[in-house]
């Protein structure tokens, strides 16, 4: 890749290319929304080189290469943008890549990139770290990695939120990163946070606070949280079933996979739409995968349009969906819980899972100057007296807490239903 291509790709919004040497344990974050380079199949994140010249090499002549100048190149590609198939995942070279997969690390040499015979390459998945060094052997094996290498040279995480950490890990002869951003004012000097103050994106200004607590072995409520793609949502996995906790995880899972087939640019309704059709895709996924595992579901979208912030919501179930509002210190409840009565509230009607499902409750919220929205299951809320959480209870709760994770963690502490338990707060 040249510098010239790096730097013209995009004459309308231009990335600035930025070069340093990564201080050993110190991250380098970077920021997906903000490539090197785009393309038609996939974006560069990053270039990273590893080695220096051979005069810095402590080792013996004896341990060197002939090559005085030697380096291994890689860069980071981001599969976001790659075509895929129904199931989610993305071609790469032309081979499907998993869905579960978001990023390569791959050899900056692309012919030198074998899918068919996993050679080149290593997957980046999110909570997962992958390393590049001698001690390895797998990416000794699907790399040609030179002499000079150190060990444990350097070290890709992704986050949960979607950026990537890259860090030098003491290597012997350092580690030379080149990534994208709009502008050099944007780097914080402290955490090397590549995402620039003057961002609009939604994800860069929405907090989401969020708590989950297992009473049952497994836990069988499911968490989404999806800051990146401003998508969010609570499973319940329904007890007595069986298959709870493996029905809650494929509909987050299949809602996610869904809701990425959408553009980003997509109205209000064509959102709120995209979210019924991904609750009924995961609805189909849960029924074929999870052998009579059923579960709630509750899914919000946070979006903008013509400049207001809008959430729009689907729920399928009794995991609530409320509006706190900071500023008139008033509960909206949104959704309805789909349950056969007040006095059988643990009997729902509704359920992922099922063959007579659909989504009956949906719609789209324009939000106002200090609304806050709670997602939760109904181990928060309770189904019959005196588990159930009043409104002044959850208006005390969320008063008393000062962002989203604090008000989150009010949430639990307040209910009183022994069930598993998971809340979400967006501000």
């Amino acid at each position: 890749m040249s510098e010239d291509e790096s730097l013209n790709y995009n004459e309308q919004f231009p990335i600035i290319p930025i070069e340093e040497d990564l201080i050993p344990h110190e991250p380098v974050r970077i920021n997906p929304d903000f490539p090197l380079k785009e393309g038609d199949e996939f974006n560069v994140l990053a270039e990273i080189k590893i080695g220096r010249s051979y005069e810095d090499d402590p080792r013996p002549r004896s341990h060197r290469s002939n090559n005085d100048t030697s380096t291994d190149e890689f860069i980071i590609v981001d599969l976001e943008s790659a075509p895929g198939d129904e199931h989610g995942n993305k071609w790469f070279q032309g081979t499907l890549v998993h869905s579960s997969t978001r990023y390569l690390l791959v050899d900056a040499d692309l012919d030198k990139v074998d899918m068919q015979r996993a050679q080149g390459f290593k997957g980046i998945r999110e909570n997962e770290t992958v390393t590049i060094g001698r001690a390895d052997e797998v990416a000794a094996s699907r790399f040609e990695l030179s002499e000079i290498i150190s060990r444990d040279h350097f070290s890709v995480t992704l986050l949960e939120n979607g950026e990537l950490e890259i860090q030098d890990n003491d290597s012997k002869n350092g580690t030379q990163i080149r990534f994208g951003t709009q502008n050099h004012e944007g780097i914080d000097d402290i955490t090397h946070d590549k995402n620039p103050q003057s961002s609009e994106k939604l994800h860069s200004i929405v907090e989401v606070g969020e708590v989950i607590e297992g009473k049952k072995n497994p836990c069988e409520d499911t968490i989404l949280n999806e800051p990146g793609s401003n998508l969010y949502g609570i499973f319940d996995g329904a007890g007595g079933h069986g298959n709870g906790d493996k029905a809650s995880r494929l509909a987050s899972e299949k809602s996610s996979e869904y809701m990425t087939s959408l553009a980003s640019d997509s109205s209000p309704e064509e959102m709120r739409i995209g979210l019924t059709e991904a609750l009924k895709a995961a609805n189909m996924t849960v029924s074929q995968e999870a052998s009579g595992g059923v579960t709630t579901g509750t899914i919000a979208k946070v979006g903008e349009d013509n400049g207001q912030k809008y959430i729009a919501w689907a729920s399928v179930g009794d995991s609530p969906i409320m509006i706190f509002n900071r500023d008139s210190g008033s509960l909206t409840r949104i959704s309805v819980d789909e349950v056969l009565s007040p006095e059988q509230a643990n009997v729902i009607t509704n359920a992922i899972g099922v063959q007579y499902m659909d989504v009956l409750q949906s719609g789209v919220i324009q939000m106002q100057q200090g609304d806050e929205i709670i997602i939760c299951s109904d181990g928060i809320t309770g189904d019959y007296p005196p588990d159930i959480l009043t409104d002044s209870e959850i208006i005390n709760a969320m008063q008393t807490s000062d962002n989203p994770q604090e008000a989150a963690r009010a949430l639990l502490r307040v209910s009183r239903k022994s069930d598993d338990k998971a809340v979400l707060v967006l501000k």
